[in-house]
C-alpha cells in the first residue's frame, strides 16, 4: 500500500487559526504564545506531556475558557474570515 503526500493547504482552507496564544492560572503560565493551524478534512492530534496546556486549548476552541492573550481566526462556511479575542460555546458549535 502506497501512501500519497497530501498537499499542504493553503492559510486560506484554514478552518481555525490560533495566533499567539496565552494562558495563566493563579500567575502560573500554561500556554506560552500557542500558535495552531486546524484544516478542514484533516485529523489533529495534540500531544505533549502532563500539564503542558493541551485541554487548555481545546477549552478556548470550545468556547468553555478564554484566553489571557492572543487571537483566534475562523473561516466560515461561506469562506469568510472572523477575528476573535475569544469563543464562546454557541459561535464555537456554529464553526
Amino acid at each position: 500500500m502506497s501512501m500519497t503526500p497530501q498537499p499542504t493547504p493553503s492559510p486560506a482552507a484554514f478552518m481555525l487559526q490560533a495566533r499567539g496564544v496565552r494562558k495563566s492560572f493563579s500567575g502560573t503560565e500554561v500556554l506560552h504564545g500557542v500558535d495552531l493551524d486546524v484544516s478542514g478534512g484533516r485529523v489533529l492530534a495534540l500531544l505533549g506531556e502532563n500539564g503542558a496546556g493541551k485541554s487548555t486549548l481545546v477549552r478556548m476552541i470550545a468556547g468553555a475558557a478564554g484566553p489571557d492573550d492572543g487571537q483566534l481566526q475562523l473561516t466560515g462556511s461561506d469562506g469568510r474570515v472572523e477575528t476573535v479575542k475569544a469563543l464562546d460555546p454557541v459561535t464555537a458549535r456554529r464553526h
